[in-house]
């Protein structure tokens, strides 16, 4: 017998290809979660949609985690089958001790900087998702990430791009524009010290 290459084909596995009906396999999940051995929800007319090849969304973690419990697999089988890659362990655990002892302007700094790579991974996402590589037809706007390693810089300030810019250009933009702030933050923070 060959692995399963989709979600409707574990649900079907799942399902002793329709001896249980949906209503078995949401009842199924429920109580595996009532019982603490599951934390994921998956309801009937979801499974429904998946089966019968109507469902138009893409299927959240929850529902791919659902779906390798009935199935008997491991999560990272039924994200694979689903064409998506496994998420890793919460990202609170491996932050480093002593986090909280920052600043509002250093977890500020650590927020953007995160909100960045998530963007950029959605991003890529999205490209894989799509079944390609190729960059985006539409550039993003200035600040925001971008893929295929280019550089993200803030707008130029008054003509000057940061390369071209002194401290004194950095402090005036950076206390008139939130980009800049974070960009100060971020790529200079030997000067991130200013009150702005």
């Amino acid at each position: 017998m060959n692995a399963p290459r989709t979600l409707r084909e574990l649900l079907e596995e799942a399902s002793g290809h329709g001896e249980l009906s949906t209503r078995r396999l949401e009842m199924k999940v429920d109580a595996t979660r009532e019982k603490g051995r599951l934390s994921s929800k998956l309801n009937r007319a979801t499974i429904a949609q998946i089966v019968n090849g109507s469902n138009r969304k893409r299927p959240t973690d929850d529902t791919i985690r659902a779906i390798a419990f009935l199935a008997g697999v491991d999560d990272e089988v039924a994200f694979t089958t689903a064409g998506r890659r496994a998420p890793g362990r919460p990202f609170a655990e491996d932050l480093p001790d002593g986090v909280d002892d920052l600043t509002p302007k250093e977890r500020e700094a650590a927020v953007y900087m995160l909100r960045v790579l998530v963007q950029q991974r959605r991003g890529l996402n999205h490209h894989e998702d799509q079944g390609t590589q190729d960059p985006p037809s539409d550039p993003p706007a200035d600040g925001e990430a971008r893929t295929g390693g280019t550089r993200m810089n803030p707008p130029e300030w008054n003509g000057k791009s940061a390369d071209e810019m002194s401290d004194e250009d950095f402090q005036e933009a950076a206390g008139t524009d939130e980009v800049w702030a974070a960009y100060v933050r971020t790529r200079r923070p030997e000067l991130a010290d200013w009150d702005y």
